[in-house]
């Protein structure tokens, strides 16, 4: 199984706000969203993450660059999977059932709860609300012809609504990440573990990975 760690954010660093913590996720180590089961085109996004975690919650960067950009809905739940979208899965504790969280790249959220796709429960948007973010989005490079934009965010440990959570310190859960956009001129599907399956499909928590939070 794929594994990494994810490192104590400073409770200083966090007070600090949403742009010093995205700064303390630069320094850490990077991971790679670069599974791209059902494309061998080659002309993929180049997408990454770094997670944190302390007694307010987990934080979690995205760095992505990729050639189209799609921003289209704005509240939450919308179906941000059209845009282009980031994506962060996550069971606590050995649970069957996960949370989905859903966003396209000026951060507006989609977010769940289920054991699988067709059960999901969509979680109250006044706790989705509670979920900070951070958008930077660059011009299309005239070099390299791509959209560079990254998207900082904060998980306060009440988005967990189907758990009673105030610490995950020493804890391993099952995760995974995701790039997509559905309906963008090129459309592309790329996930952090490698996925064994005949058409686009995020919701397959047998094939997530795990994260240790020391």
């Amino acid at each position: 199984m794929k594994q990494f760690k994810s490192r104590h954010l400073p409770k200083h660093t966090a007070d600090k706000g949403m742009k010093s913590i995205s700064a303390f996720l630069d320094g850490e180590e990077r991971q790679q969203i670069d599974n791209a089961p059902w494309d061998d085109t080659g002309d993929l996004p180049l997408v990454s993450f770094s997670l944190a975690h302390n007694q307010q919650g987990i934080y979690l960067k995205y760095s992505v660059k990729e050639k189209h950009m799609l921003a289209h809905y704005k509240n939450i739940n919308d179906p941000v999977y059209k845009d282009s979208c980031v994506e962060f899965f996550i069971a606590f504790a050995g649970d069957r059932a996960y949370y989905n969280f859903e966003f396209n790249s000026i951060g507006t959220a989609l977010c769940g709860f289920g054991d699988g796709k067709n059960d999901r429960e969509d979680l109250p948007v006044d706790i989705i609300a509670t979920i900070n973010t951070l958008s930077t989005v660059e011009h299309q490079d005239t070099e390299t012809g791509l959209y560079n934009w990254e998207l900082t965010l904060f998980f306060p440990f009440e988005v967990f609504t189907h758990h009673h959570i105030n610490n995950v310190t020493g804890e391993a859960c099952r995760v995974n990440f995701y790039k997509c956009g559905d309906e963008l001129p090129e459309p592309h599907f790329l996930s952090w573990t490698p996925i064994n399956h005949p058409y686009p499909e995020f919701h397959l928590p047998g094939m997530f990975g795990s994260v240790v939070f020391v």
